[in-house]
């Protein structure tokens, strides 16, 4: 009969460290989910545009082209990497500007999240997008 006793005192700390990292990933980081442009330089945005962050990497649709990105959230610094997007014409103006600004942000911005809103600048310490936590993903 010691034998099952056994066992259990073997396997217990090993399911203990399982439940504790796993709770660990249920932590949710504040960048993670859809985020919707709502301006761009202090213009409200014309043109729908998304940043969807998941744990390792963000999806952007910038109203006119679209790409993807790793990303690393360090403090308020933002870094983006293997960024690709597509090159469609933008037609000039407000889409073209938009276009530019996210495209901006794989040189680098500092972000600032609270639960609702994500503001980036980059690095002229004036927000340069502002985007609102949106619905789905």
């Amino acid at each position: 009969m010691q034998r099952p006793r056994a066992i259990v005192l073997t396997l217990l700390p090993l399911l203990l460290l399982a439940v504790v990292a796993g709770c660990s990933a249920l932590i949710p980081s504040p960048q993670i989910g859809r985020w919707e442009l709502q301006t761009v330089a202090g213009v409200k945005a014309v043109f729908p545009a998304t940043l969807v962050f998941t744990s390792v990497d963000v999806s952007i649709d910038t109203g006119c082209n679209k790409g993807a990105a790793t990303y690393k959230l360090d403090g308020s610094k933002l870094t983006l990497a293997d960024a690709a997007f597509t090159n469609t014409a933008c037609g000039g103006g407000a889409l073209t500007a938009q276009d530019n600004a996210f495209r901006a942000m794989v040189k680098g911005a500092s972000a600032t999240i609270s639960s609702e809103i994500l503001t980036l600048d980059m690095g002229s310490g004036q927000p340069v997008l502002v985007l609102k936590r949106g619905g789905g993903s």
